[in-house]
């Protein structure tokens, strides 16, 4: 039969809606606040610290309703494809993890074809060195090493986002060996 969503129904009167609708604005003014921290970054400066500093905000994994805001504004734009790739090549050990996995999730999905195959090149670097320390860790289930597996994983998803099928199925095969 049909299904009645009668004006009584609270998840889907006027008020529902309406709190649906801003907290899309919310989530969209949020994505802004982000990419224009990008834009203000001055990748410039001599001094790496204070970059490092200012790079704080990529430290947050963002949502995904945020991301699929943001994400149209940065991928697909030269200017800051390019910034992301300064950072990529300046700053990644100079990022946390959380700030690692943020940018290596931008990295795989840049347009420019260009910076695709850097960003593979890149991606597959990390993915090594991140992948040497994870198996020095002890095999426990410790915060650093399951905090380490959530940013291989990233780093491979975005390498299987930009066509590298190695990484494929070394994710899945990893997926499958390794709780």
């Amino acid at each position: 039969g049909e299904v009645d969503f009668s004006a009584s129904d609270p998840y889907f009167d006027v008020r529902w809606r309406l709190i649906r609708k801003h907290r899309s604005m919310l989530e969209f003014l949020v994505a802004k606040r982000y990419v224009r921290n990008i834009d203000e970054l001055d990748l410039k400066s001599k001094s790496k610290a204070e970059t490092v500093k200012k790079l704080a905000f990529f430290n947050t994994v963002l949502q995904k309703s945020i991301t699929r805001f943001v994400t149209p504004m940065i991928c697909g734009s030269d200017k800051y494809e390019h910034r992301i790739m300064i950072i990529a090549n300046k700053y990644y050990d100079s990022l946390s993890l959380f700030g690692k996995s943020e940018l290596t999730f931008w990295m795989g999905r840049l347009k420019n074809t260009v910076r695709q195959e850097e960003c593979i090149a890149l991606l597959r670097e990390y993915g090594k060195k991140e992948l040497k320390r994870y198996k020095m860790l002890p095999d426990d289930e410790s915060r650093e090493k399951r905090e380490l597996a959530f940013l291989i994983r990233g780093i491979n998803v975005s390498l299987v986002y930009g066509g590298d099928r190695e990484a494929l199925d070394f994710y899945l095969t990893s997926l499958i060996k390794d709780k």
